[in-house]
């Protein structure tokens, strides 16, 4: 059962630097704020470098991702955040 129309979690795709024993890396998460506070989903597959996140690898990945995400309720609203790579989702909370 949904609550009232207010019972939404949003979120924005974005990158994290994550550590390797040999420099370093990245990973895409989501960053989510609602009724529940703010907490991020990570993706399980992690990039070589940052410099990975725009390249066909990074995006394949950030897609494998975002399928995820929608067959876990997520939906893709239009608006779009600052960089190529920054959607945005939406989630009704279930209650």
């Amino acid at each position: 059962m949904y609550d009232d129309e207010g019972s939404w979690e949003h979120g924005e795709i974005c990158w994290e630097k994550v550590s390797f024993w040999k420099g370093g890396g990245a990973r895409w998460y989501l960053d989510v704020l609602g009724p529940r506070g703010r907490y991020a989903i990570r993706a399980r597959e992690t990039m070589f470098s940052a410099y990975t996140i725009d390249d066909r690898r990074g995006r394949d990945i950030l897609d494998r991702f975002l399928g995820e995400l929608i067959a876990d309720g997520w939906e893709a609203v239009q608006a779009r955040g600052e960089w190529w790579f920054s959607y945005m989702l939406r989630r009704r909370v279930v209650s």
